[in-house]
Order: structure tokens, then C-alpha cells, then sequence
């Protein structure tokens, strides 16, 4: 499937705290023609599936939208963080270890907008 996925202009992930994400091990490339893999710890590489969304993303974050195939299933998360920094991300992990409801892990989290859409692997198209 092709979905968009929104980028540093240095064609690194796009994360509030960037140097935090970087030296966590978070931050992945996106160079043309590559295979890009999600952390095993994470629940996939975030993409949007219009372009629409993903560049209005974009403009209000400061990066830009390529085109992307994914590889294998799509995940479908019950519940995404809301937090960014490293430390609350981690524990975001553990609590969907140690909770496996729905229900308790809203009570800290949301649940993923229609638009998004997150795989393990993707092939950068451009």
C-alpha cells in the first residue's frame, strides 16, 4: 500500500525532541530507495494515509512529506502515546506490556486517528 509519511529535511524522523529521539536510538533515515525498519520496541513507523494529512502535518511541524510502500501488514494499534519525550515514550511501551486492555491503556493514551497508519517496514519511493 502507499501511504506518506512526514520527515526532517535532513530525511530523518519527524519528533518534537529531535536530539533526544537521535541519541535514544529512535530517530530512523529516510534516503531514496531504501528499506526503512521500525524499532522492534515500537509500534511501527508512523505514516499517514493521504496526503492531505500528512502535509498538514508538515507545515505545522516543519518538515516534508515523501511517498512510501509499505512492506508486510499494516500494525493497528489500540493506543498511541501523547508524550514525547524519551523517558514517557519508554514507559508508554512497558504500560502496553503490562496492560493489555484498551481500556487501562486510554487512561494514559488515545487512540490513533483514522488517517494514520503504521507498518514495520516501508520502501522510501522519493
Amino acid at each position: 500500500m502507499i501511504a506518506y509519511k512526514v520527515i526532517s529535511y535532513e530525511r530523518e524522523s519527524a519528533v518534537v525532541n529531535e536530539a533526544e529521539h537521535r541519541q535514544a536510538g529512535f530517530t530512523l533515515k529516510y534516503a531514496k530507495g531504501s528499506t526503512v525498519k521500525a524499532k522492534k520496541e515500537t509500534i511501527g513507523i508512523w505514516c499517514y494515509r493521504d496526503k492531505e494529512s500528512a502535509q498538514d502535518y508538515a507545515d505545522g511541524w516543519g518538515g516534508f512529506v515523501i511517498t512510501v510502500r509499505s512492506i508486510g501488514k499494516e500494525i493497528k494499534p489500540k493506543a498511541i502515546s501523547n508524550c514525547f519525550p524519551v523517558k514517557q515514550i519508554l514507559s508508554y511501551y512497558r504500560r502496553c506490556k503490562k496492560f493489555r486492555t484498551t481500556k487501562k491503556l486510554l487512561d494514559w493514551y488515545s487512540r490513533p486517528r483514522k488517517e494514520y497508519v503504521f507498518y514495520s517496514e516501508v520502501k522510501v519511493l522519493n
